[in-house]
């Protein structure tokens, strides 16, 4: 019994503790801190708009898999400076890709996407 009624005296506790934080001092905390992740002016403008590959060569050597010889290529997509997300995220898509063949005759293919999360309640308040 006295573990129920401590049990209940902690949620109750805990129910006004959240209760006593208003939404809209959340919201300014949240809006705050997505403008101090904006880019700095300098990298924001050598920051390039639309899309780019970047390529490197992939030369290794493994003692399973022998020598091998590849490319590894990332693709982004930075979208347009009209975009509110431009000055506050690296990239809004990256495509990898990684093909690479082996003496061994093993072949790699390694693909990834990565979307980063959107915020469009943050962005649509007039940040």
């Amino acid at each position: 019994m006295k573990r129920l009624l401590c049990f209940i005296t902690l949620i109750g506790g805990l129910s006004q503790t959240t209760l006593a934080q208003t939404t809209d001092s959340l919201y300014t905390d949240s809006l705050s801190f997505i403008r101090s992740k904006r880019m700095s002016d300098a990298d924001l403008a050598k920051k390039r708009e639309g899309r780019f590959t970047t390529g490197l060569p992939d030369l290794s050597s493994d003692p399973v898999t022998g020598f091998g010889v590849g490319i590894r290529t990332n693709t982004y997509w930075n979208g347009t400076r009209a975009n509110p997300l431009f000055a506050y995220t690296p990239y809004l898509i990256r495509l990898r890709a990684n093909v690479a063949y082996y003496t061994t005759n093993a072949r790699e293919l390694t693909v990834g996407c990565s979307l980063l999360p959107r915020f469009p309640l943050a962005f649509q308040s007039g940040l």
